[in-house]
């Protein structure tokens, strides 16, 4: 079977990488022909985000591609080896299955389509990190940092609605910066944007998710106050 994760990137590797893909339907992307080919491309991809990942140079990388991303943790510059390796090989694992299921069965990919599997993949494993990062940092009790503009690259919804987006980012933004002044709600509410449930961003920020709650509550309470007042004072139309 042709290797084509040694060819350098050109027509004829992408000539080689189509014989690959045509062997693999023959075999219906599955047996020994599957098996190879998987421990060919994950063999290539695992170091490189790997490294990415270790470097923190995964998050530019994403912002390049627009797949949204929760940024990096406060204070840290590079990940351990250990951390880096789990996140690489779940990565590497979902996107094969991703890759076989919705790229290469469907015809997803072409030899006319200007990129090779090799970088096709790699962009599959960029789609995989937030969910895998996202797992890391519940799991480890970190929360990243978060810039408003990040918004921008949340997801409004199953449909990802523009118009629900632009409004999310809208009112948060307002919240912000017109009566939320304490640190942890403005942190619950990015969290909250990013589709962090309650319970892990109670695990994230080491409390439990009752406390949290007794925050968001005393802080509605203190809000409905406020506008209540607000509204007292306004003159009769």
């Amino acid at each position: 079977m042709v290797d084509s994760t040694t060819r350098n990137p050109g027509a004829d590797s992408r000539t080689a990488d189509d014989a690959l893909v045509q062997a693999l339907r023959a075999a219906n992307f599955q047996g020994s022909a599957w098996e190879r080919f998987a421990q060919e491309i994950a063999r290539y991809a695992l170091p490189i985000i790997k490294s990415w990942i270790a470097s923190m140079q995964i998050f530019k990388k994403c912002a390049e591609k627009n797949v949204p991303c929760p940024g990096p943790v406060h204070n840290i510059q590079s990940l351990r080896e250990d951390d880096a390796s789990w996140m690489a090989d779940e990565i590497v694992a979902r996107a094969l299955n991703k890759f076989r299921g919705k790229v290469l069965r469907p015809g997803g990919w072409s030899p006319e389509g200007g990129a090779g599997l090799n970088t096709m993949f790699i962009t599959q494993c960029l789609f995989q990190f937030p969910n895998v990062y996202r797992h890391w940092l519940v799991e480890n009790k970190q929360a990243p940092v978060h810039d408003l503009e990040e918004l921008e690259f949340v997801p409004a919804g199953p449909e990802g609605d523009p118009a629900g987006l632009v409004m999310v980012r809208e009112e948060i933004d307002h919240a912000l910066g017109h009566y939320v002044k304490d640190p942890l709600i403005a942190e619950i509410l990015i969290l909250r944007a990013w589709q962090y449930t309650m319970k892990e961003i109670a695990e994230m920020l080491g409390t439990t998710e009752k406390a949290l709650d007794g925050v968001l509550q005393r802080r509605w309470r203190k809000l409905r106050e406020h506008l209540q007042d607000g509204e007292k004072g306004e003159p009769a139309s």
